[in-house]
C-alpha cells in the first residue's frame, strides 16, 4: 500500500483544500474587523459591548455559534495536518494551539461581562494563540499541497 502524501493528492483535492484554507483565513480577518469595529467604534469600548450591550442570552449564543464553528473548523485543519509528513512531535503542538485559543477568547467574553474590562488580555491571548495556530498549520498544509516533493514509496 501507498503512504498517503498531501503532495500526491490530485490537483482538485489541492484546489479544494486551499480554498477551504483560504476561506478560513478570509474568516479570521472578518472575525477581527468585526471585533474592532464593535469594539471601538459601534461602542465606545470593550467594556460597553460585553457588560451593557451583551446579555446573557446574546453571549450564550454567541458562545454557542461560536464553539461549533470553531470546533469544526479546527477539526478539518488539524485533520488535515495529521496527514502531513511534519514530525508528530509538531502535531501535537500545534493542534491544540487552535482549539486552546479560541476558548480563551471565549471564557474572556464572560470575565468581561462578569468580572471586568481587566480581562480583555486573555482574549488578545487567545486570539494570538489561534491566529498563530491556523496560520502555521495553514502554511505547512500549504506547502505539503503545491510545492513539497514526493517521497519515494516502497
Amino acid at each position: 500500500m501507498k503512504e498517503f502524501q498531501l503532495t500526491r493528492l490530485p490537483v482538485s483535492a489541492k484546489v479544494l483544500i486551499t480554498l477551504f484554507l483560504t476561506a478560513v483565513a478570509a474568516s479570521h480577518v472578518f472575525s477581527l474587523l468585526l471585533s474592532y469595529h464593535v469594539t471601538h467604534e459601534a461602542f465606545a469600548s470593550t467594556e460597553e459591548y460585553f457588560h451593557y450591550q451583551q446579555d446573557t442570552r446574546k453571549l450564550l449564543r454567541m458562545s454557542h455559534q461560536h464553539a461549533f464553528g470553531h470546533g469544526i473548523m479546527y477539526l478539518m485543519l488539524g485533520g488535515i495536518l495529521c496527514l502531513s509528513r511534519i514530525k508528530e512531535n509538531w502535531k501535537l503542538f500545534l493542534i491544540p494551539l487552535p482549539f486552546l485559543g479560541a476558548g480563551l477568547d471565549q471564557t474572556s467574553w464572560w470575565l468581561l461581562k462578569f468580572r471586568g474590562v481587566e480581562w480583555e488580555i486573555l482574549s488578545y491571548i487567545g486570539g494570538g494563540l489561534f491566529s498563530f495556530g491556523v496560520a502555521a498549520i495553514s502554511l505547512i498544509i500549504l506547502y505539503e499541497l503545491w510545492f513539497a516533493k514526493p517521497l519515494p514509496t516502497s
